[in-house]
């Protein structure tokens, strides 16, 4: 995956400023969509858990893709785990069945070592999870 060096440093400082989950969405312009070049940071979550505002979310992907920027993913947080829950797999395939997507990004910042690990989440026909190096453009 390849991220550009001033959302990489936004999606860091929105992460590690509070130590609760928390996320944000990923967009990338058409013309490179595999290059995330936008981040929406959402909101703070419990120390457990984060819920998108699923809204606030979509409204934003609606103006992202207005000037051409398409949503590829979400980043959250935990605590000490560096790789996808069950439940984040699931709601990576519900957003990609219900939206008719080949494939996103699920980003996860440790708040342990203040690192981010991406994976891309195939749903061809089956489910296929990759992790992924990032690439800081």
């Amino acid at each position: 995956m390849k991220i550009k060096q001033k959302v990489y440093s936004n999606i860091l400082n929105a992460m590690k400023s509070i130590d609760l989950e928390s996320g944000g969405i990923l967009g990338a312009k058409k013309t490179t969509i595999t290059t995330i070049d936008t981040f929406e940071y959402d909101r703070i979550g419990t120390a457990n858990e984060y819920i998108p505002d699923v809204e606030k979310l979509n409204q934003i992907i609606k103006k992202w893709y207005l000037n051409d920027v398409f949503f590829v993913g979400l980043v959250h947080s935990h605590k000490s785990k560096k790789n996808l829950s069950y439940a984040d797999i699931e709601y990576a395939k519900n957003i990609i069945l219900s939206n008719h997507l080949d494939w996103i990004y699920m980003v996860i910042f440790v708040h342990e070592n203040n690192k981010l690990y991406a994976y891309r989440i195939n749903m061809k026909e089956e489910l296929y999870v990759n992790e992924e190096e990032i690439n800081v453009k």
